[in-house]
């Protein structure tokens, strides 16, 4: 619902209107994301008013949407002024504060000071001479075939930080403001996304290295080694850790036996992956798996298939911090498979 309007490459801090005859009705703020939005909600009150500070170029902002009906109620206007007044309490705390919105009062902006012609109008002249408000808007934002008022308010702190404040064509009865600030905001450049190819995984070799490893650490009732004797350990091998190997038979019935399959891919893992226990698994395969290197074997997609394992039966989230940017130099077969596992949550 935010976005049916408003751009979706911006946030939107919403405060809908609460009761009513209809469903609508409220304010809001739509800022851009790289301005870091937080919305203080310990400024606001029952009133129709919304808070948020914002950074720009290292300065904190302090910015309001505002809006309070003609036939306010002298409640309704208390609870406003109220909202104005714990805003006053925190103003120390930012650089600037800025307030836009429709407050329906009847004053008269082209005096000076500013002329109030009704008693609610006066009390809010008060409450911006209290925040040091300098209110930008002189022409009229809303004109009838019998009145021109300037209803659409824009109040500020520090008017030297505006360059430019004027009333342009809105799509309502009201015109709509335009402000622009002497801050220098430059978005950053966004980083290039990537997106992994699920269709190159190795779904098959990865669910056979996570099988194996669950059958190794008693997690299943199959016995993964039944078949598989220790090879004879070749120059340069750790003695530590022989190479397994398969019987002379390699198919059952003219299947490929798993207990053939997986012999290579565990062959080519890491010593600690083998030696580690169930409990020692996560922090093994995550420290296995953000040391990826242009050069490492393959099998190395052990490590990073440890989340989705884990998470299943140990309760265990892992949050994988391998960085798939350097493992564009790998070969293209090897390489897309790496960066295919490593954007992967979980794929049993």
């Amino acid at each position: 619902m935010d976005h049916e309007v408003i751009p979706t490459d911006y946030v939107v801090l919403r405060k809908d209107r609460i009761g009513g005859r209809l469903p609508a009705g409220g304010v809001l703020l739509a800022v851009l994301p790289h301005l870091q939005p937080r919305r203080q909600k310990q400024l606001e009150t029952s009133a129709e008013a919304i808070w948020a500070a914002i950074t720009v170029s290292n300065l904190r902002f302090l910015i309001a949407s505002v809006y309070r009906a003609p036939n306010s109620t002298a409640e309704q206007n208390d609870e406003l002024l109220r909202s104005f007044s714990l805003a006053a309490e925190q103003q120390h705390n930012y650089d600037a504060c800025f307030v836009m919105g429709d407050l329906n009062l009847d004053i008269d902006w082209s005096a000076e000071p500013p002329l109030p012609r009704a008693i609610p109008a006066e009390k809010f002249i008060d409450a911006f001479d209290n925040l040091a408000f300098f209110q930008l808007i002189k022409n009229p934002t809303r004109t009838t075939a019998t009145s021109e008022k300037t209803i659409d308010l824009f109040l500020c702190g520090t008017p030297n930080l505006v360059s430019s404040s004027e009333v342009i064509a809105g799509v309502s009865d009201h015109d709509a403001l335009l402000a622009e600030l002497r801050v220098d905001s430059c978005r950053p450049t966004p980083l290039p996304a990537m997106l992994p190819n699920w269709r190159r995984a190795p779904w098959p070799k990865l669910n056979d290295l996570i099988f194996f490893k669950k059958s190794l650490c008693g997690l299943t009732q199959y016995n993964a080694m039944a078949r598989i004797t220790e090879g004879r350990v070749n120059r340069g091998d750790d003695p530590l850790h022989p190479r397994l190997q398969q019987q002379p038979a390699r198919t059952e019935l003219g299947q490929n036996a798993f207990d053939y399959r997986i012999v290579a891919e565990w062959n080519a893992a890491p010593p600690a992956i083998k030696d580690c226990t169930a409990a020692q698994f996560p922090a093994v395969c995550k420290a296995d798996g953000e040391k990826i290197q242009p050069k490492m074997s393959p099998c190395s997609i052990l490590a990073c298939s440890a989340n989705k394992f884990m998470a299943e039966n140990t309760s265990i989230s892992l949050q994988l911090a391998t960085n798939v940017t350097t493992l564009t130099s790998l070969p293209s077969e090897v390489g897309n498979m790496l960066k295919n596992i490593s954007m992967a949550e979980g794929f049993l």
